[in-house]
This record gives C-alpha cells, sequence and structure tokens, in this order.
C-alpha cells in the first residue's frame, strides 16, 4: 500500500512537532524557573502587551479554549501576579492587568524566553527570519478562516 501522506514534506506535522517540543522546553523553563505553566506564561504576556484586558480578548489573540484561560488566570490571581476589576458599565465584564509581581515575573521570563528564541533561530539570518514571520502570519490567517468555515459548516 502507497501512502500519500510523507510527514518528512508534511507542514502541519512539523508545526505540530515544533509546538509539542516548544511546549516541553517552556514548561521546564517556567515551571523551575518561576512556578507557572505555559498557559499562565502566555496571559502574563498578552496582559504585559495588552493592559486591562478580558478573559475573551486572551483567548482570541491566542486561540485558546476558554476553560483553559479561565484556570491560568484563576492560577495567577492566586499567586499574585494579576488582578482583576469589572469593566466600567458592565457588571460580569473582568478586566485583567499584571499586579507589580506579575511585571516582575513577567520580566525575568522575558529575558529567558528571548535567550531560548535565539537559541531556537541560530543560523538563520535576519531576512530569513522576517520571510519566516510572514509566512507563519500567513499559515496562522489562513488557519483562522478554514476554522471560521468549519464553524459555519457546523451551524448548517
Amino acid at each position: 500500500m502507497k501512502l500519500d501522506l510523507d510527514l518528512d514534506e508534511y507542514i502541519p506535522f512539523f508545526l505540530r512537532s515544533i509546538a509539542n517540543r516548544l511546549t516541553q522546553i517552556d514548561r521546564r523553563l517556567y515551571s523551575n524557573q518561576m512556578g507557572i505553566g505555559v498557559n499562565e506564561w502566555s496571559c502574563l504576556a498578552l496582559l504585559a502587551r495588552e493592559p486591562n484586558i478580558t478573559a475573551t480578548r486572551i483567548c482570541e489573540v491566542g486561540g485558546y479554549d476558554k476553560s483553559v484561560i479561565s484556570r491560568s488566570i484563576r492560577s495567577l490571581e492566586r499567586q499574585g501576579l494579576i488582578s482583576t476589576c469589572s469593566a466600567p458599565g458592565h457588571n460580569r465584564k473582568q478586566l485583567l492587568s499584571l499586579t507589580d509581581r506579575g511585571h516582575s515575573v513577567y520580566a525575568t521570563i522575558e529575558k529567558l524566553v528571548l535567550a531560548r528564541e535565539k537559541a531556537l533561530l541560530n543560523g538563520i539570518t535576519a531576512l530569513e527570519r522576517r520571510s519566516l514571520i510572514e509566512m507563519l502570519r500567513r499559515i496562522l490567517t489562513n488557519s483562522d478562516c478554514i476554522l471560521e468555515q468549519m464553524q459555519t459548516d457546523d451551524k448548517v
């Protein structure tokens, strides 16, 4: 039986393999260094970039499931890394922001992840990096389109 799918050339397989390896690296880095998980780090990073956002916004930007982010937010609150407040005019909508301790943890991890990124991109030129980023953005956009189409098909 001849297989048409060649995993050595199948882009989704490579992306998933890379993502899995990065998750393993990140898990060791964040858990060992700071006692937080990969999803918690993603929340911190987004809150450092966009203060006073909702959990829904974190889900939208990162493509996360709401339950995952909800657990991460509770964990970050328990650790004193983020705070919540009600959005003006919305009793149920909570805005999230980093605490002083959250900013400190973010700054520490930021140094670690930038060093890890440098090692990950070893041997890749600045031009290749820009091209890679551009291609990955297109893949992300295309994946969003596929997901939207699937959600539309599910409603029919």
